[in-house]
Formats: C-alpha cells, sequence, structure tokens
C-alpha cells in the first residue's frame, strides 16, 4: 500500500503549510509529529505499534540478546500481553520499512 513519489511530495508540502501557518517558520520536528497526531494522520495503534518496534531494539540489547525478558518488558511497559507483542513485532514490522511505504519512481 505504497505512496508515490508525487503524493508524498504534495502531502509534504500541505504540512509544511498548515505547520507554518500554526507555529510560524521556527516550528520542530516535535510540533509537526504533535499536529500529525492530534489530526488524526498518525493513528494511535500506528504510533504504538512503531514505538514497539523501538523499544523491542531497546529491550533486546539491554536483556543481552534474550528475547522472552524482552517480550516480557515490553508487555508490561505497553500494556499488551506477550503474544500480542510477538504479533505485532512478527507481523507488523515490515511496514516500517521503505519499500513498503514508497513506490520507486518508473523510468
Amino acid at each position: 500500500m505504497a505512496n508515490t513519489r508525487k503524493t508524498i511530495e504534495e502531502f509534504r508540502e500541505v504540512i509544511w503549510i498548515e505547520a507554518s501557518n500554526r507555529w510560524g517558520e521556527e516550528f520542530t520536528v516535535k510540533d509537526v509529529v504533535y499536529h500529525l497526531i492530534e489530526n488524526g494522520v498518525i493513528h494511535p495503534k500506528t504510533l504504538r505499534n512503531y514505538m514497539l518496534f523501538v523499544d523491542f531494539d531497546i529491550f533486546l540489547k539491554e536483556n543481552q540478546g534474550h528475547i522472552g525478558h524482552t517480550f516480557m518488558d515490553l508487555s508490561i511497559k505497553h500494556n499488551l500481553s506477550e503474544k500480542q507483542c510477538r504479533n505485532i513485532i512478527y507481523k507488523q514490522r515490515y511496514k516500517t520499512e521503505k519499500a513498503y511505504n514508497i513506490i520507486e519512481d518508473e523510468y
């Protein structure tokens, strides 16, 4: 379900205009991310899943590669079952790859 580069550029322009109108020319990335979350562009479940991916990598290093402890830590932090965490990590992580999100231009 990838987007074309043209669609992405149009989206970036719309967000630039909205952010500039709201905060002036001195807005930050944090402002833009909050704006996207606030307006429903970033779905709450998508945000949670992305944070699971980030936390998974952090916890895996902290737990010295022990996958069981890693999923326990994830389930506690995100208030999900270990099985839900495993399913999200193993079945949804591919959605964070560039190839899934952007259609390469055809020349």
